[in-house]
């Protein structure tokens, strides 16, 4: 679904690139699902899914709280933060892509493409390391 292009997009526009420009950081999202292979017998070879080239995206903490979790399986705690990721409007975006750097694994949750300057995608990170915030 895309959105009507109005007067106004091209100032919005050039408004997210501004952004992107100031707060972006290039990233190289992963599709959740890779190549499927079909094999004889009916069997099938899934291989993993090619990252995209890095597109630029400003993230956001979106949660006031830090997001600690009890776990249950590991008796450990599990940090998460719920974050909101800013690209252009022709970025390649879809829920279920991911990717991870030093801080945390990264996952997107859902996309929103119904403005015709930018696409947000809310995204939960995982975070690997303590002592770390997004945002």
């Amino acid at each position: 679904m895309s959105a009507p292009i109005d007067g106004m997009t091209a100032e919005a526009r050039a408004a997210v690139a501004e952004l992107l420009a100031l707060r972006g950081q290039p990233i190289a999202l992963i599709p959740a699902a890779g190549t499927v292979t079909e094999k004889p017998g009916g069997g099938k070879d899934y291989a993993p899914a090619v990252p995209r080239d890095p597109q630029v995206f400003a993230m956001f903490n979106k949660q006031a709280l830090d997001g600690v979790d009890s776990s249950t399986t590991d008796l450990g705690t599990v940090r998460t933060l719920r974050l909101e990721m800013v690209g252009a409007y022709d970025a390649v975006v879809e829920v279920g892509d991911s990717w991870e750097d030093f801080a945390a694994k990264y996952s997107v949750q859902t996309v929103d493409n119904t403005r015709p300057y930018q696409i947000t995608a809310i995204v939960i990170a995982f975070l690997k390391v303590t002592g770390h915030s997004g945002g």
